[in-house]
């Protein structure tokens, strides 16, 4: 059981550090700061497992006005390539999705935000925003 709790940990990390990673290289302030609030979770994974998946669950991520689905990234020259950060930005929040949905967490929106998340990565330049939010 330890074996399995250790693999989802690292399964995690490793998307949530290439997140990290990628806010980063915008050289965006507000992305820089949110860089350092996955990092910290990162951390909580190893102290506090469940605690950072109530944070990785929580509509910090994926609810609406202010979270990192809404928010996006912030390229601000840094990024050479804004369209394929955009695109490696919707795959890792994807990948983050499918992962701990996989490890038996969800979120009441994780159906509509993998449908817009696959769209968008089918599409990327159709930014239509199509959120229905469960009652």
């Amino acid at each position: 059981m330890q074996d399995d709790s250790n693999a989802e940990i690292q399964q995690l990390t490793v998307v949530l550090s290439q997140l990290a990673s990628l806010l980063r290289r915008t050289g965006h302030p507000r992305d820089t700061e949110r860089a350092d609030d996955i990092e910290s979770v990162i951390s909580l994974l190893t102290t506090d497992k469940a605690k950072a998946i109530e944070e990785l669950v929580s509509n910090t991520f994926w609810g609406g006005a202010g979270s990192y689905i809404d928010e996006g990234i912030n390229c601000s020259g840094n990024e050479v390539d804004h369209r394929n950060a955009y695109r490696e930005y919707r795959q890792l929040l994807l990948e983050l999705l499918v992962n701990l949905r996989a490890q038996g967490h969800t979120h009441r929106w994780f159906d509509d935000r993998e449908e817009l998340l696959r769209h968008w990565i089918r599409n990327p330049d159709d930014e239509i925003v199509i959120i229905r939010h469960p009652s």
